[in-house]
Parts: C-alpha cells; sequence; structure tokens
C-alpha cells in the first residue's frame, strides 16, 4: 500500500475535493483505496458519502489515534466504489491534548494503524486540518508521498516550499525523505486568467518541474457535491474539473506504478468549470 499525505497550511485550496476526486476516480477503476480523514470537519468523509453524524469518536481518527481502536473495525465503506473511509471528529480538534501524557511513540500512532491494513488497499491518502500540530506529524511518518493542492495566488510558492521543507525535516526522525507526489494548482479560472495567476503557475513549475501536475478549473459544484454528500466527479461528471482530475488521477497512478483503468466521463463542457 502507498500512502499520501494531501495537505496544505491554508484552507479553501481544494484539499478535499482533491482527496475525493482522486479517491472515487482510483476506486472506480479498480484501485482499493482508502481514505483517512484527521480533519475535525470531516469534509472529506462527508463528501464519501458518510454522514458525519453517523460517525462517533470511538470509530473516527481519533478514536484510532487517541483510543488504540482498530483502524479495521473503525472505516467503512464510501458511497462510491473501491473506497473505504476512516472518519473524520470533531475531537481531533483535541488531539494534542489528549495525547500530552504519552511520551514515547505518540508521532508513530498512524503509520502503526495502517501497517495494519496495508495488505487490504493498494493506496491511502490522509486527509488533515491545515494546522501542524500531532496529526500533521502522524501524516507525515506515516506518508510515502507528498500532494499539495494551492491556488494560484500570492504566497503559493513560498508555503509550498515551506510545506515540502517542514516535511522533508523529519527525514531523520522516521529514516527517510517523504517523496513528493504532485503539487496540484486548484481553482483556476476556465476564462479571465490574470497574467499573475500565469506567472504563478510557470514559476511553481520552475521550482518543482514535473510535480506539477495540469491545473484545475474551479468548479462552481464543489460545494454543491459536499452539500449532496458525494464528491465532484460523481456529482458532475461533465465538468471541466471532473476531466482535469481525470487526467491528474491518471498521471499520478503512472508514477506510482498503482494499477487501475481510468474511467469514462461524460464530456467536459468547457462553459462550465
Amino acid at each position: 500500500m502507498q500512502t499520501i499525505l494531501v495537505h496544505n497550511q491554508k484552507g479553501g485550496v481544494g484539499k478535499t475535493t482533491t482527496t475525493a476526486a482522486l479517491a472515487a476516480l482510483w476506486g472506480a477503476g479498480g484501485a482499493r483505496v482508502l481514505v483517512v480523514d484527521g480533519d475535525q470537519q470531516a469534509h472529506a468523509t462527508m463528501s464519501l458519502g458518510v454522514a458525519r453524524a453517523a460517525i462517533t469518536a470511538d470509530e473516527s481518527t481519533y478514536g484510532v489515534l487517541a483510543g488504540g481502536q482498530p483502524l479495521a473495525e473503525s472505516a467503512r465503506p464510501a458511497a462510491v466504489p473501491g473506497v473505504t473511509v476512516l472518519g473524520g471528529h470533531e475531537q481531533m480538534a483535541t488531539l494534542d491534548l489528549a495525547l500530552a501524557g504519552v511520551q514515547f511513540g505518540r508521532e508513530l500512532l498512524l503509520k502503526k494503524a495502517l501497517a495494519s491494513v496495508a495488505a487490504e488497499y493498494d493506496v491511502a491518502l490522509i486527509d488533515l486540518g491545515a494546522a501542524r500540530n500531532l496529526a500533521w506529524a502522524n501524516g507525515v511518518i506515516a506518508a510515502d508521498w507528498l500532494m499539495v493542492p494551492t491556488q494560484l495566488e500570492a504566497g503559493a510558492v513560498d508555503g509550498t516550499v515551506q510545506l515540502v521543507q517542514g516535511a522533508r525535516a523529519l527525514a531523520p526522525v522516521i529514516g527517510r525523505e517523504i517523496g513528493l507526489l504532485a503539487v496540484v494548482p486548484t481553482r483556476v479560472p476556465v476564462v479571465g486568467r490574470t497574467r499573475e495567476s500565469r506567472a504563478l503557475e510557470q514559476a511553481l513549475r520552475t521550482h518543482f518541474g514535473e510535480a506539477v501536475t495540469p491545473v484545475v478549473h474551479e468548479s462552481p459544484r464543489a460545494a454543491s457535491a459536499l452539500g449532496a454528500g458525494t464528491d465532484l466527479v460523481s456529482y458532475a461528471p461533465e465538468s471541466r474539473a471532473a476531466a482535469d482530475y481525470a487526467a491528474i488521477a491518471a498521471r499520478l497512478a503512472d508514477r506510482m506504478g498503482l494499477s487501475f483503468t481510468p474511467p469514462s466521463l461524460a464530456t467536459a463542457d468547457s462553459a462550465e468549470a
């Protein structure tokens, strides 16, 4: 099982939308996908068709990390094929406090939990909140790869550099360096892109090279998909953004050696983001 930490220190950049879309695409294509929702808002859980109210603290990522609950017993099937989700819970906001008395190994809890189910999945996606806290440390140590969704706005390059450097600073602790799987420019207007947006995209490509994926175009349907309890690709397969994510899913699967068959989507509407 390959493990991907999907993270950005800034909220609202499409992190959860990206997590759910890629999970849905890989799952529909035959891969066995686990999504670990480590965000107190539990938006990834909701985007995969599992109601937030249905997840108790014990059955959530919090329960696995703070309570030692078996991951295999806490995760549940998502509404999309091939995907299982370990749900988020509001108690994640108290994780640091709950583990304050644990002197050794508290940064390794997620890695150990994932190791217990590694034979059951091909890929795991970890979706965390924006804060750099104990959940973040667990995510970095557990992950093989880092994926950074980012908007093309002021500070995008510096913020991404800082995030990658921060993750790699833990290399002496974990005995290896996390790989940069992708930097994903998100929420890019279909029409009317500014010169600044294009310049920032080029700056990202100059700094991170082939790790920068093609852009994901803005979609007003992303928020509607969350409200409907599903991912963007399932909710609006004809959208430009769904086609963007499908291309990225194929590209990243190829890089990781992940076996999956790209699912067929409705023809993208170039007039809709």
